[in-house]
C-alpha cells in the first residue's frame, strides 16, 4: 500500500509518500521505488535538465528490472501542491533545474506492464494488468551545489537510523 500525504503548512505545501507492506516488513518493489527515487535526487543539480533526472529514473529502473509507470514523475511544489513544472517520465515540456526550484521526486515501478489508470475514486492508482507497484515520493529544492530534501532533517528517511 502507498500512502501520499500532503501537507500545507503556513501557506507552503509539501508532498510525501510511501509504500508499506501492510502488517510490516519490506518488498523488494518497494525497495526499487526508494532507489529509483534516490537516483533521481543523486542526478538533482543547477543546469540540469529534467530529462536527465527522468533518464537516471529509468536507468535505475532498468537495472533493477522493474518498469517505471508511464506518466508524471513529479510536479513543482510551493505556495500549491501542484504547480508547473509538470515532470514527466517521457515527453512533456523539458526544463532546467534551477536553485530554489522545489519539485517532487515521485517514481512509481511495477513488474507489470507500466500502464495504470485511477482507480472509481478518483484517487487510488491502479495497474491495469493487477500486478502490484510501489511509489516513493520526497519534495526537494534544488540548490546551488545540488539538492536538499524538503522536511525530514534533509534526508529521505528510508535509511536506518
Amino acid at each position: 500500500m502507498t500512502v501520499d500525504v500532503p501537507v500545507c503548512v503556513g501557506g507552503w505545501w509539501s508532498d510525501q509518500a510511501d509504500s508499506v507492506v501492510v502488517g510490516g516488513g519490506t518488498h523488494d518493489l518497494i525497495m526499487a521505488a526508494r532507489s529509483v527515487a534516490r537516483a533521481m535526487f543523486n542526478r538533482i543539480r543547477p543546469g540540469v535538465l529534467w530529462s536527465a533526472v527522468a533518464e537516471s529514473a529509468r536507468s535505475e529502473a532498468a537495472r533493477l528490472d522493474v518498469r517505471l509507470v508511464a506518466g508524471l514523475a513529479g510536479h513543482g511544489i510551493g505556495r500549491d501542491l501542484h504547480e508547473p513544472p509538470v515532470a514527466w517520465l517521457e515527453g512533456g515540456q523539458d526544463f532546467t533545474l534551477l536553485p530554489g526550484l522545489c519539485v517532487t521526486l515521485e517514481p512509481v515501478v511495477t513488474t507489470g506492464c507500466g500502464e495504470a489508470a485511477v482507480g472509481g475514486d478518483g484517487l487510488t492508482l491502479v495497474t491495469m494488468d493487477g500486478h502490484l507497484a510501489a511509489g516513493a515520493e520526497r519534495a526537494v529544492v534544488v540548490t546551488r551545489d545540488g539538492a536538499r530534501v524538503l522536511g525530514r532533517d534533509g534526508d529521505f528517511g528510508w535509511e536506518p537510523r
